[in-house]
């Protein structure tokens, strides 16, 4: 898929912007990438696969560290209000409460202290993200910070129609400004076709993909 096809497939809910709007293409700037979930951090690794820069720092906000994540990506513990896990027949399930209002932790505020250009990446309808995605966006752009941009995707259809109302919830909660992004997977994959459920999730990072190159 190309470029074109990606962007058109970036549908605005209400009034999120979808339009690249180049927000960071000055060079030598420092780009602090940050994702908020495990499924935005497995976006981010692939992200980093495919740019190479110097530039670059890289923050994974989730509700436990991951073996798995590359040593360079520091790591945030957030845990959402009602976190915790249980064991279900040798699974380990997550909960949290997913109505419950969220403080931003001092640890996140001062991350996005630094006088830097960051790019957000949240896969809604999980917990970390969900929870998180809206009430970031609405302080960073309440306190005059514009040098962010988030890029938000909501879930396929197989993911559930609970996580679906929860990532309709948080987009509904975004501040309507040009900084965030929102990518429809599900729309998206009516335009892919029949995929199976690991190349479902690949198309997506690189949706996310596009959307930083557009803006970098």
């Amino acid at each position: 898929m190309n470029r074109r096809e990606v962007i058109k497939g970036l549908t605005a809910l209400g009034a999120l912007s979808f339009l690249p709007v180049n927000l960071f293409k000055q060079k030598g700037e420092i780009i602090h990438f940050v994702s908020l979930g495990y499924a935005g951090a497995i976006a981010l690794s692939y992200i980093k696969g495919k740019i190479v820069s110097k530039n670059a720092k890289y923050t994974y906000v989730n509700s436990h560290s991951r073996s798995n994540m590359s040593e360079e990506f520091d790591f945030i513990e957030f845990k959402p209000p009602g976190y915790s896990v249980t064991n279900f027949h040798g699974h380990k399930m997550s909960s949290a409460d997913m109505n419950a209002e969220i403080v931003i932790p001092d640890n996140l505020k001062e991350l996005f202290s630094a006088n830097k250009k960051y790019i957000i990446l949240a896969a809604l309808g999980r917990h970390t993200a969900t929870n998180l995605a809206a009430e970031l966006a609405l302080y960073l752009h309440n306190n005059n910070n514009t040098d962010f941009l988030m890029i938000c995707s909501s879930p396929f259809s197989f993911e559930g129609n609970v996580n679906m109302k929860y990532a309709k919830s948080a987009l509904a909660k975004m501040p309507p400004i040009d900084n965030i992004k929102h990518i429809e997977l599900e729309e998206m994959l009516k335009k892919w076709g029949d995929l199976v459920i690991n190349e479902a999730f690949r198309k997506a990072d690189e949706c996310f993909l596009e959307v930083v190159q557009d803006n970098i």
